[in-house]
């Protein structure tokens, strides 16, 4: 499909009811900004949270409370820990579906995909297909570090902004992160979360994991982390 050019006082397409100077517009030309795959990368993914929760926020407003207590109901705290608030977030953009099983970032995506930069268009396409899930770090190899997921037991790479100093002869504690899989490399989506290791967590965790997949009558592993 040709890309449509927009003139700067026409509504914009994403259905804000703004004009497009005043809305849409600011995130054209962010990938030319900063010539870094990681920085680039980063500040896409950020731009286009700051439009999901523009686009959504009356919607998310309404369903935030009960939502949330879906999100924690098998946490020992009563409330959303401060720390997991940007996890929640991602979750209600980009796992949780309506009743026709879209989620907010695919009806976005379908909607204006044809009217995005193709380097959004693709970091949303991207966004949309993360999940949430643990990852065991293996080493650093130059700026990227390769790590394990816990669950599936696949090997990704993953930039970083910064090397990690990491002591791999000792239990190093594992990483709770959604994984981004973009054209140059792999970044996590925002926050990771240090999950300490030191006494069988992490496979306590994917005995759990396991027979809770066992009684989803052997639903794929991606598609349960990814839906539930």
């Amino acid at each position: 499909m040709k890309k449509t050019k927009l003139g700067r006082n026409e509504p914009c397409p994403c259905g804000s009811g703004k004009k497009y100077k005043n809305c849409c517009l600011a995130l054209e030309g962010v990938v030319e900004r900063n010539e870094n795959p990681f920085d680039r990368f980063s500040q896409l993914i950020v731009s286009i949270k700051v439009k999901l929760d523009q686009q959504y926020q009356t919607q998310i407003r309404k369903m935030r409370r009960s939502f949330q207590d879906r999100f924690i109901r098998l946490c020992t705290a009563p409330q959303l820990p401060r720390e997991q608030e940007s996890f929640f977030s991602d979750w209600l953009w980009f796992d949780v579906t309506d009743s026709e099983g879209e989620t907010f970032s695919h009806e976005y995506l379908r909607e204006n995909g044809p009217f995005m930069e193709e380097p959004l268009r693709d970091c949303l396409a991207a966004l949309d297909k993360s999940y949430l899930s643990i990852y065991e770090p293996i080493r650093m190899e130059g700026d990227t570090l390769r790590l394990r997921d816990f669950l599936s037991g696949c090997e990704e790479h993953i930039m970083l902004k910064e090397p990690l100093d990491i002591d791999t002869s000792n239990q190093f504690p594992l990483l709770l992160g959604r994984l981004v899989s973009l054209p140059l490399g792999k970044v996590f989506s925002g926050m990771v979360l240090l999950l300490p290791n030191d006494d069988e967590q992490g496979n306590f965790i994917s005995k759990h994991v396991n027979y809770w997949q066992s009684l989803k009558e052997g639903e794929a592993l991606v598609s349960l982390l990814k839906n539930q």
